[in-house]
């Protein structure tokens, strides 16, 4: 046996022993690591399903499928080990809430103590067509979604559910308000775009819709991100940098993808100052999908997935990987 594979069955034995000491199981599905997930459409069933893929090894994994359901949207818990999932569709998965366990690779729908019950939400297209919802705060305490009321008229509450309480709580929030763009640091306060009044821009407040304070003025982008320090926003082939106080574009930063039709900001991943991008190429009149990673500091672009015959890649992707994120 060589010194190699000698290294190699130490190292896989090492690995056994620390999940006997964890308690996993042969079924159990590893957190560690660097991972994209994404919703595509079933192939084994009517409905969306929720992949994993390993930028490391370059596999995919199904996770968990919803048979009936679409426009499957989903936050990862800032621990890595669960997804919050927000269902649309017909049958007996519409309109709910879920949560995932990643490690266990078990599914149930969320409950609550209190009597108000927005779980049983009744159209969420205009939810999907924003991507941001629902979205865990920093702390893993709270988790923020909407309940769409009346989806002709686009007004939808606002709404906090405890994950340790497992209660509910309304937002007192303009009807008008776009809610919950992103979460603060501290984990007591939200962002919220408003659109359709005289106050257009982006707000704070706390988690009751108190003390209510505007960021910056401008909502003229096709999509924004904020990550305290930074709000990023896009246009048809740039990213720009915004001064949270001016509401200036500071910088601008060329996306020189090939045949680049459009493009979406997902989110700020870390302190290396990248974003993941949903990113659409026109080529010979066929529209192909992707997901990009950009790095500001460097300008240049990686592809981390992309739309093929095999790989149903849905309109809803988040990146995880616990050692960028974790401190």
């Amino acid at each position: 046996m060589t010194k190699n594979n000698s290294l190699i069955l130490l190292l896989f034995a090492t690995a056994l022993l620390s999940c006997e000491f964890l308690g996993l199981t042969d079924s159990s599905i590893p957190t560690q690591g660097e991972y994209l997930y994404y919703v595509s459409q079933g192939e084994k069933n009517p409905g969306d399903q929720i992949f994993r893929y390993s930028l490391e090894h370059e596999n995919h994994q199904e996770l968990t499928s919803f048979n009936g359901a679409y426009n499957l949207i989903f936050d990862i818990s800032p621990d890595g080990n669960n997804l919050v999932i927000q269902t649309s569709g017909y049958g007996a998965s519409e309109g709910k809430l879920y949560l995932f366990n990643i490690a266990e690779g078990k599914t149930k729908k969320l409950e609550a103590k209190a009597t108000l019950n927005p779980f049983n939400l009744t159209d969420t297209t205009f939810v999907h067509a924003e991507g941001r919802f629902p979205i865990w705060s920093p702390n893993g305490r709270y988790i923020a979604y909407n309940h769409v009321s009346l989806p002709v008229l686009g007004i939808y509450d606002n709404y906090i559910y405890d994950v340790k309480k497992k209660t509910i709580s309304a937002v007192e929030f303009n009807q008008d308000d776009e809610f919950g763009v992103y979460w603060a640091s501290d984990s007591e306060r939200i962002f919220f775009r408003r659109v359709k009044t005289n106050a257009t821009g982006l707000y704070v407040s706390g988690l009751k819709g108190e003390n209510q304070a505007k960021v910056f003025d401008k909502y003229m982008l096709i999509n924004t991100g904020y990550s305290e320090e930074l709000v990023f926003g896009n246009t048809e082939s740039e990213i720009h940098l915004i001064n949270k106080n001016t509401s200036e574009v500071e910088r601008k930063y060329v996306l020189n993808i090939p045949d680049l039709d459009s493009f979406n900001i997902i989110e700020f991943i870390d302190k290396k100052n990248r974003l993941l991008l949903d990113v659409n190429r026109f080529i010979d009149d066929k529209r192909i999908h992707g997901i990009y990673l950009y790095n500001l500091n460097t300008g240049k672009h990686e592809l981390v997935l992309e739309a093929s015959d095999k790989i149903k890649l849905g309109s809803y992707s988040k990146y995880y990987n616990p050692y960028l994120t974790s401190n």
